[in-house]
This record gives C-alpha cells, structure tokens and sequence, in this order.
C-alpha cells in the first residue's frame, strides 16, 4: 500500500497530506495504517465485500488452473454490459 505514495515522493513529487489511496509516503513523519491500526482491525478492514468491485467482477469470467508455480489465467472473457453471469456460456 506504501509503495506508491513513497515512489512519487521520491520521484520528486509533493504530496499533500503524505498519503494517497490507502497508501503513506514512507519519507514522511505519518503513521501508515499498518502503525495506527491493529494487525485484526487492517485486516478485517481490508476484508470487507465492495459492492462495486462485486459488479465489476460480474462483468468478467476467467477460467484458472493450478500449477506448480501457483494460478495461472486461461482464458477471460468480458461479458457486454448487461449480460447476467448465467447467461454467459
């Protein structure tokens, strides 16, 4: 989550209030969410359902396979906007 924040700052960027998306510029003197919360609070945070991202997921079916190196994409298909995820083949 740090990591962007902390790239454009070293980039040579300003960033106002040091933090951007969930992210803390770490050259800065704020506390990361890592430090202001408990390890169970981030995580139960960062676990919550998002409505939007459960539509987007919607929208796109993939097809994946366990290999030795881990999950691999085999195919994925956008479906138009619209389509219900039973109606897609």
């Amino acid at each position: 989550m740090d990591m962007f924040p902390t790239t454009i700052a070293s980039l040579g960027a300003t960033i106002e209030g040091d933090r951007l998306g969930l992210g803390t510029n770490l050259f800065s003197g704020e506390q990361t969410l890592a430090e202001k919360l408990t390890f169970d609070q981030l995580n139960d945070d960062l676990s919550q359902k998002s409505k939007f991202f459960e539509k987007m997921e919607e929208q796109v079916t993939s097809i994946w396979t366990k290999t030795d190196e881990g999950l691999e994409v085999l195919y994925r298909r956008r479906r138009p906007m619209g389509q219900k995820a039973n109606g897609f083949p």
